[in-house]
């Protein structure tokens, strides 16, 4: 079964992770490697157990933690061979990689993913869109893109989750006076990014009665807002008859939850709402004793053993047990 959480989104970092089984996949590393640690661990995805670390494009706000968080992990890296030739020659210094190199268009297999790439058209060397498929579930994942091309209908009709694009609204970006006209051009032309509207009109292309969830992201901070990019993607849902569709936008300093791709799967959990239930759970209990232990009563609400994380500056620790309520195994 395919399951996604987006780690952090926007210009100042993007990341994210794809699960199916034993195999998990980070898709760009754009936060710190620190960051990049914390947050998986609070999806409940071991950072060392990735399988693999695929890149979208080569741009600073994709890449940026790639070289600290590959120092102390020998994890494959797939990118173009331009992207991987760009990465390599400017943004890592010490970090020996194992690239694996690939053309854009071609599919390949990662464990127990199928995933096919294909072009989009951004300001990078080479930049690819990514759908993630396995017998249970699909996911299309499209970042940094300045229009929808056939080809990006083509590739994410019919996925049974989507991550999008939904950078700028395009009144606030026209009365936005941080920024200079031509910085305006480059954000709203054919190689910049998309817009709601863009993304609201590709929505209505791709969507099928399949589509279970959208996660929106990369929005941009002030030339943007939840509640617009919200409105624009749920009013081209509602107009397909789609009103069930979950949509979200992903933030810049948390991540989402652990979503199933398919439908009917319930979601899993973050730490931080475990921890939310534990403290509920607690108080209950405070006021009226049970004999029940409080982490059996936490695991049957979440769904979810309970477990606790600790972290010392850039290094992942592994599960302390602390009390009755942090005595189970984390189940992935």
């Amino acid at each position: 079964m395919i399951e996604f959480a987006v780690l952090g989104s926007g210009s100042s970092g993007n990341s994210a992770v794809v699960c199916c089984g034993q195999t998990k996949i980070l898709v760009d590393a754009g936060l710190s490697a620190r960051q990049l640690a914390v947050r998986m661990e609070e999806v409940g995805v071991d950072p060392d157990s990735l399988t693999a670390i695929l890149l979208t494009h080569e741009h600073g706000d994709h890449v940026q933690g790639l070289e600290v968080f590959c120092r102390k992990r020998s994890i494959p890296v797939y990118a173009t061979v331009h992207t991987s030739h760009i990465v390599q020659q400017d943004k890592i210094k010490k970090a020996q990689i194992s690239w694996r190199k690939f053309e854009a268009g071609s599919s390949f297999v990662v464990g127990d993913i199928e995933i096919d790439t294909f072009n989009v058209p951004h300001d990078a060397v080479d930049p690819v869109g990514f759908v993630f498929r396995s017998e249970r579930g699909s996911l299309g994942l499209l970042s940094d893109v300045g229009h929808v091309t056939r080809l990006i209908i083509e590739r994410l009709k019919g996925v049974d989750s989507l991550f999008l694009e939904s950078n700028y609204d395009d009144v606030m970006l026209q009365n936005d006076e941080k920024r200079p006209w031509s910085l305006k051009q480059r954000i709203s032309n054919r190689h910049g990014h998309l817009s709601n509207k863009q993304t609201a009109e590709l929505l209505k292309e791709v969507a099928s009665p399949d589509l279970n969830r959208v996660i929106l992201g990369h929005l941009s901070s002030d030339c943007n807002t939840a509640e617009k990019a919200l409105e624009f993607a749920k009013d081209a849902l509602n107009e397909m008859g789609l009103c069930e569709v979950e949509v979200e936008c992903a933030e810049r300093k948390k991540p989402t939850s652990l979503y199933p791709a398919l439908k009917g799967i319930p979601v899993r959990p973050i730490e931080k709402d475990i921890a939310e239930v534990v403290a509920a759970v607690e108080a209950d209990l405070a006021k009226t004793p049970s004999t029940y232990p409080a982490a059996s009563v936490v695991e049957a609400k979440t769904k979810t053993p309970v477990v606790s994380h600790r972290f010392a500056d850039d290094e992942v620790c592994e599960p302390s047990v602390e009390s009755d309520l942090v005595q189970m195994e984390l189940a992935l």
